[in-house]
């Protein structure tokens, strides 16, 4: 059974480089056996150029030479998934192509200079922490486990299949991004039980958008963190940069047992060096 392609999103980050996500329909396939090309080309029917061939375990990859930004003149890309036997080699027939798709907004010279020099400055002080982001899954395939058609509801918060979102797997594949996390001062909250919350601030530039719910991995301390809200800032009515409010998740919450890359090489997850300065 081939997999099919669920989402599939071209952004502009800055004026060097262009991100193409996709994600895949729930499977019980073992996406491990996959891999990833990526194509490029200025007409969405033909024409098509291979730029990077062979992704494993990423469901993301980032242009940086991508064609100049032009109100009069498009990129197109387009995503092939194709399944590998034990030797590394491509199992006849089970090739499968995403439809050709551009960016929807490229963001203003402005923009795109203020992402940049942002960015710049994070990298080079060092000021930002490697994080993990997963996206909460908002559409799809429902759970088989705890969602109710009839009352249109999770059943069970805790469940391992979902994380309780009601759509299998809950969160798509992460993107690893830095953020800049504030100190952040631990408070206890007397209800019917003593409660201990950790909320802190972060910061991050413009990819991926967050959403409240959506979840962040802080590499190196082992803390996950649940986005409460979000504020942005916008150039002409395009993404900026990102602040978010934050809480800590205890050792119960089981969002933990989220699946994690393997963190030791740059080959399993690309990494993402958008950051935010104040």
């Amino acid at each position: 059974m081939a997999v099919v392609f669920d989402e599939l999103h071209v952004d502009i980050i800055n004026p060097r480089n262009a991100v193409v996500s996709w994600s895949i329909e729930p499977t019980n396939e073992p996406l491990g056996n996959y891999r990833f090309d990526v194509s490029r080309s200025q007409d969405p029917e033909s024409e098509f150029v291979s730029k990077v061939t062979g992704l494993r375990n990423q469901y993301y990859w980032i242009d940086s030479s991508p064609d100049e930004l032009s109100k009069w003149a498009k990129s197109y890309y387009q995503v092939k998934a194709y399944q590998v036997d034990s030797s590394g080699s491509l199992v006849p027939g089970s090739e499968v192509y995403s439809a050709p798709i551009s960016a929807e907004v490229v963001p203003s010279a402005l923009g795109l200079y203020k992402i940049y020099a942002k960015q710049v400055v994070y990298r080079q002080t060092g000021i930002g922490r490697e994080t993990l982001v997963f996206r909460r899954r908002g559409s799809g395939q429902r759970c088989p486990e705890c969602w109710d058609p009839v009352e249109q509801v999770v059943t069970k918060h805790s469940c391992q299949v979902c994380f309780g979102t009601g759509f299998l797997q809950g969160y798509y594949p992460p993107i690893k991004v830095l953020v800049k996390y504030k100190p952040s001062p631990s408070a206890n909250t007397l209800d019917t039980q003593l409660k201990e919350f950790n909320y802190t601030e972060g910061r991050m530039a413009n990819y991926p958008p967050l959403k409240p719910r959506d979840i962040l991995y802080e590499i190196g301390t082992g803390r996950w963190w649940l986005v409460n809200s979000i504020r942005v800032t916008e150039d002409k009515r395009v993404l900026v940069s990102q602040f978010m409010e934050l809480r800590q998740l205890d050792s119960q919450n089981v969002e933990q047992d989220l699946q994690l890359p393997i963190l030791a090489s740059d080959e399993t997850i690309q990494s993402m060096w958008l950051v935010e300065v104040q």
